[in-house]
């Protein structure tokens, strides 16, 4: 599994239409490289996103956390802060 898409690929993610076609692309995404973040700036919006909250409805793929605990979370932050990001996986 490479860790990292090209520039193309995550491109397409944002400039298909609505449909089957696409939610098999974010399928194939997904099983190459594993998870997609979502709900931030300039990423795919899972409130918004037709294929994503149906691919959600039907147990295909699950919405996770992740949390990073560092002192160097944001630029305003104290030891205790931590920075999340949601990211869309597989449900296995």
């Amino acid at each position: 599994m490479n860790n990292f898409p090209t520039n193309q690929e995550r491109d397409l993610l944002h400039s298909r239409s609505y449909g089957k076609e696409r939610r098999e692309f974010l399928l194939k995404f997904l099983h190459k490289y594993g998870k997609i973040y979502v709900n931030r700036r300039y990423q795919l919006q899972t409130k918004q996103d037709k294929d994503l909250m149906w691919l959600i409805k039907k147990g295909k793929i699950k919405l996770t956390r992740t949390h990073n605990f560092s002192c160097f979370a944001t630029k305003y932050a104290t030891k205790r802060s931590a920075q999340g990001q949601t990211l869309v996986v597989l449900a296995h």
